[in-house]
């Protein structure tokens, strides 16, 4: 159990067949990396069953004997590999349908429509969008390598702004304002 990345791959989500036999008894979403306990031999989400076990140490959730991890039977996985499942970031403007091995790479590294926050002014935008955004936002900051002066990359800031700068350090320093 080590993956972060936990989608909620709710059943509308999957395109091409019924999918109410790979749901998840505990978030009841499609299965993601399932593990089953030796028990009772239940499927459950990776990371549902961590949530459970942390809760609730070495007790299955589904028949409350003591869990015992399993991986799920190859036929299982089979199954599950052959859905076709739409982008999360639909509503965004993603319109890639993925085999399940194929969800979590494009959802988390390539997929051009998952929403940032911009660094500066922290608006939403696509991440296809944002480098572009970030360029023109007036929030941004920028240190100078002169001076190590703070200033909007949207600023100007010549050679004369370093002076003024350091003389203004250089001042506070001789003549540390009155207490």
């Amino acid at each position: 159990m080590n993956s972060t990345y936990s989608p909620s791959i709710s059943e509308e989500r999957v395109k091409n067949r019924r999918s109410d036999a790979f749901l998840c008894p505990i978030c009841h979403n499609i299965l993601w990396k399932p593990q089953q306990c030796s028990k009772c031999q239940q499927p459950i989400c990776e990371n549902c069953i961590a949530t459970c076990l942390r809760h609730n140490p070495g007790v299955c959730p589904m028949c409350r004997l003591p869990y015992q991890e399993q991986r799920c039977m190859p036929q299982f996985y089979n199954f599950l590999c052959e859905l076709q499942i739409e982008c999360c970031n639909r509503s965004s403007g993603c319109n890639q349908i993925l085999f399940y091995e194929q969800l979590e790479q494009h959802e988390t590294q390539e997929c051009g429509y998952e929403i940032k926050e911009c660094r500066g002014c922290k608006e939403k935008v696509i991440k296809q969008e944002l480098i572009k955004h970030e360029k023109g936002c007036e929030f941004i900051k920028k240190t100078c390598r002169n001076c190590r002066m703070i200033y909007g990359q949207k600023q100007k800031h010549e050679l004369l702004d370093c002076l003024t700068y350091k003389q203004e350090v250089l001042e506070k320093l001789i003549n540390p304002p009155p207490e």
